[in-house]
């Protein structure tokens, strides 16, 4: 594995021969001051320097338990044998042809497996728990990986192509989403899309392995199509639309927008 440099050192050049990868440029510059450079199957990715917040170590313990047990296979191989096809053909519809585009709230980005960039996309992977986001590293498609709270993104104003996620949104709290969504619109470029996997307040997934026994994180924040569609409207998205495939077994909407062009 290469050294561990400071960011500075890196970026300052010939001693060490490591440059920053292009895609660190639409990071704030004194997120990328303080930010930890790892280097994980040969691509970087920045860790936070502050001390993890209590969720992320509990989303921590909880990717851990996933890791051990045929639920957590079980799930593994749902998010790559199944959603994952959804998945791609969505981001292939729906994503510009060149930029760079973000799975903010990524887990592992199992679900991402099928997922084939163009030239000229780049695509990075955003959680605040670390051990996912060491595996997503691991996916053909992920350049790069970022430790980062989607309530407090580190990307500079305007600056992203395009952002999607799976899974996320229905762990917060109205309030929460609000923030978050707010947050999403202030780093996409004017008319970038934002796609969104959400989970329903009905599914047949919940309700199979609420049978079984399997105990949820919290998920106060499952929605139905109607609210999906309004809560974007109202943090200021356009061509707002809202579907439920069948491809992903109707276990989630995909709710799409654009951020306001200028």
């Amino acid at each position: 594995m290469p050294p561990v440099l400071s960011l500075s050192e890196q970026n300052a050049g010939s001693s060490s021969g490591w440059a920053l990868p292009d895609w660190t440029q639409v990071l704030k510059p004194h997120f990328l001051e303080s930010a930890i450079p790892v280097w994980s199957t040969g691509r970087l990715c920045l860790r936070e320097p502050r001390n993890a917040c209590p969720e992320a170590v509990e989303w921590e313990q909880h990717w851990r338990r996933l890791e051990h047990g045929i639920t957590g296979r079980a799930f593994s191989f749902y998010r790559q044998q199944i959603r994952s096809r959804c998945v791609a053909r969505t981001l292939a519809r729906l994503l510009p042809n060149a930029g760079i585009f973000v799975e903010c709230g990524c887990g592992t980005s199992e679900t991402s497996c099928r997922v084939r960039p163009k030239p000229d996309q780049t695509f990075l992977a955003v959680d605040f728990a670390w051990r996912p986001l060491r595996q997503a590293l691991q996916q053909p498609c992920i350049t790069g990986g970022v430790q980062a709270d989607i309530r407090d993104l580190p990307f500079q104003d305007s600056s992203l192509d395009g952002i999607w996620n799976l899974g996320v949104m229905e762990h917060f709290e109205a309030s929460e989403q609000r923030l978050i969504l707010g947050e999403f619109h202030r780093v996409l470029k004017p008319g970038a899309p934002l796609i969104l996997w959400w989970p329903p307040q009905l599914a047949p997934d919940r309700a199979l392995l609420t049978l079984l026994g399997w105990s949820f994180p919290d998920e106060p924040g499952r929605i139905a199509r109607a609210a999906g569609r309004h809560v974007m409207l109202d943090a200021g998205f356009h061509s707002v639309s809202v579907t439920r495939p069948p491809s992903d077994c109707f276990t989630e909407l995909v709710v799409y927008g654009t951020s306001n062009p200028s």
